[in-house]
């Protein structure tokens, strides 16, 4: 992302403060007259008015998919290429080239195909669900503090960072702080379609219409099915994780079943509901980040994941996810993930099935697990 405005606006205020402000300043400090720092503020207002007119154009900042590094090692060729002098061979390629870096759609799955994302978002939770023409965000992770969350800090840097313009839905789980800490953020930076909600209505969402997670509700994008199976009346809104939204999402090659802050009675309510068939799933997102009141024995046999997706903060004080709990998973013989160990793991599901992969060991760093 780079901004549009940038040379209007310091075509105004580089000059203005070197040559006029600094000046009036200084002058200021050594003569003792109030006017030429009233003069100095006036400059600086107006220079401030500005600055907030270029601000408040709706396109001031041009933002798009991250492209590939050899599109980008392409693109600063090019651009070393233009500046040569006129005549030089291959200038009106690089032009070529620079469209194509400016203009890169990011990839989006095949129709019948789905990637879901369960982003680091320390000890919350925040899944990305893609198909080939919409985007779903389940839950918006924690706030990070007073003037922070995970909506402001990891969902919308990775939407742009993925071409993502527009939500189509934002499905929150249920009320906790850890998985609607950032709705507020998310909802103020991206144009989002429905809302439905396990719970209260969040931060952010006032005068938006709000649709109650509601048992069987089904709908299908670019041949990907999605279809909530809990909670099993038209909503609660106490704070009750055994109320939390679940989501499948299905397609030809797997499934991923999200499960929110559900615990064992609620595992047990939905499985005594559905049926062990309708759970079953290739790739799950544990339960609770793994706490040992989720993933109850009978719910892990009903699900028979491949994989388990532990998204928890790194040292966290519940000790999230619980060995036991790991342990359970694997001996059903699903092979477990972690964000706090392994940063984001990306799901992706199609025509030849499931394959996972995680951020930190496709784009190891030499500080990760420092």
């Amino acid at each position: 992302a780079f901004s549009l405005v940038s040379l209007p606006a310091n075509l105004v205020a580089i000059p203005l403060v070197s040559y006029v402000v600094t000046p009036l300043v200084l002058l200021g400090v050594v003569l003792p007259v109030d006017s030429l720092l009233v003069l100095a503020h006036a400059c600086l207002g107006a220079m401030m008015a500005w600055l907030e007119w270029l601000a408040g154009f709706e396109h001031a900042v041009w933002q798009q998919a991250a492209p590939p590094a050899w599109l980008v090692l392409a693109g600063a060729a090019a651009v070393g290429l233009l500046l040569l002098p006129r005549g030089t061979p291959g200038r009106p390629a690089a032009l070529v080239v620079l469209v194509l870096l400016f203009g890169w759609p990011a990839p989006r799955p095949a129709a019948g195909s789905f990637r879901a994302t369960v982003l680091d978002v320390g000890q919350g939770l925040a899944v990305h669900v893609q198909t080939a023409r919409h985007d779903l965000l389940y839950d918006a992770g924690p706030p990070y503090g007073p003037s922070a969350d995970a909506g402001a800090r990891v969902v919308l840097p990775w939407f742009a960072a993925n071409g993502v313009e527009r939500l189509d839905r934002l499905l929150l789980s249920h009320d906790d702080a850890d998985h609607v800490g950032g709705a507020g953020a998310v909802l103020a930076g991206v144009d989002t379609g429905e809302v439905f909600a396990g719970g209260t209505t969040p931060a952010g969402a006032e005068g938006r219409p709000l649709h109650a997670c509601r048992v069987d509700e089904r709908w299908a994008w670019d041949g990907v099915e999605f279809a909530l199976l809990h909670p099993d009346d038209e909503g609660d809104a106490r704070r009750d994780n055994d109320q939390s939204c679940v989501l499948r999402v299905a397609a030809p090659g797997g499934s991923l079943l999200l499960v929110g802050d559900l615990g064992s009675a609620g595992e047990a309510a939905m499985l005594a509901r559905q049926g062990a068939a309708a759970l079953a799933s290739s790739v799950v997102v544990v339960g609770h980040h793994g706490s040992r009141t989720s993933s109850s024995p009978a719910f892990v046999d009903a699900v028979r994941a491949e994989a388990a997706i532990h998204s928890a903060g790194y040292r966290n004080p519940f000790g999230h996810p619980h060995p036991a709990v790991w342990a359970r998973w694997a001996e059903a013989g699903a092979r477990n993930w972690r964000t706090d160990s392994q940063g984001a793991i990306l799901v992706e599901v199609g025509a030849d099935g499931v394959a996972l992969s995680a951020a930190r060991e496709r784009a190891p760093r030499y500080w990760h697990g420092r």
